[in-house]
């Protein structure tokens, strides 16, 4: 062979790394062996600094559960860690790595405004590529995934040539936004619609959210217009005085007020009665009272 690495003492005693090239060449029918000798000491210095570099990235990608990706521009290479393709039911190298692959996993709903903010990125416009959309698994279910990348490398003309990022899987988080919003619209529904006077209470028992209801018989236009206010704010001084004072041992013994007949003024301001039940809400240690 004609090319070996080496390790070379200097007079000085310091140990050098050498790249040595060696060719024989044939002058006036003599033969030479003609020798380059390259201090590739500093390079291999860079290189391991390099490995130790990938190395510990490795280490804390294998701790976390996000995706690593990286996308050519120019080659349209694209490099995808293990966790990406595990993320969608692949085994590792069974994922095609390419971009066009990328877009036939992405739910067709998604790949235009995807596409849109990346692009949006690539120009400048956006500091990053913070997305969320919908990716098909191997076996044909959706998942949402949080993608986030930035552009890594430019060329001479400022021009991106190199963007790399990480996916998480927000399918949980998702699902359990989506049901507190179905929960969310359902209590809506019930303020809105209930013929009962609801309400819930804070601890310094302002209102947090009544029935529209009970908006209407004190004089508001909206439930959300009593949100805030004390019952000094919201009834007639006598009858916030009732409701306060029978309020009192839920607040300061988290004990729960049944069947009580209170007094209550009626929209055109004629006097009427109601049933009343009344329940402590206890923080999580399950002694707290919070509200009522």
């Amino acid at each position: 062979r004609n090319f070996v690495n080496v390790r070379h003492r200097r007079a000085d005693g310091q140990v050098r790394d050498v790249e040595v090239y060696s060719t024989p060449v044939r002058i006036n029918d003599v033969v030479t062996l003609f020798t380059i000798v390259h201090d590739v000491t500093d390079r291999k210095r860079i290189e391991l600094a390099l490995r130790d570099s990938e190395a510990r990235y490795a280490r804390v990608m294998d701790g976390t559960d996000e995706g690593f990706w990286e996308w050519d521009l120019v080659t349209q290479a694209v490099i995808t860690s293990t966790r990406f393709e595990t993320m969608l039911g692949y085994a590792p190298g069974e994922w095609v790595r390419s971009h066009e692959n990328w877009l036939g996993h992405v739910h067709p709903d998604d790949v235009e405004s995807s596409m849109l903010l990346f692009q949006q990125h690539l120009r400048g416009e956006l500091p990053r590529y913070d997305n969320a959309f919908r990716m098909k698994t191997k076996y044909g279910q959706w998942i949402w995934i949080q993608s986030r990348g930035k552009v890594a490398a430019r060329n001479a003309a400022g021009e991106p040539t190199l963007v790399a990022g990480t996916h998480t899987d927000i399918t949980q988080q998702r699902m359990t936004e989506d049901a507190l919003k179905t929960m969310n619209r359902d209590f809506v529904t019930l303020l809105e619609s209930s013929s009962d006077f609801i309400y819930f209470k804070d601890q310094d028992s302002r209102f947090r959210y009544c029935s529209q209801t009970l908006a209407h018989i004190t004089g508001h236009k909206s439930w959300r217009d009593v949100v805030g206010k004390h019952d000094l704010e919201v009834f007639p001084p006598e009858t916030a005085e009732v409701y306060l004072k029978e309020e009192e041992p839920v607040f300061s013994r988290g004990l729960p007020l049944l069947n009580k007949i209170d007094p209550y003024l009626k929209a055109d301001g004629s006097p009427g009665w109601v049933s009343t039940n009344k329940w402590p809400m206890f923080a999580d240690d399950g002694k707290t009272v919070v509200g009522l």
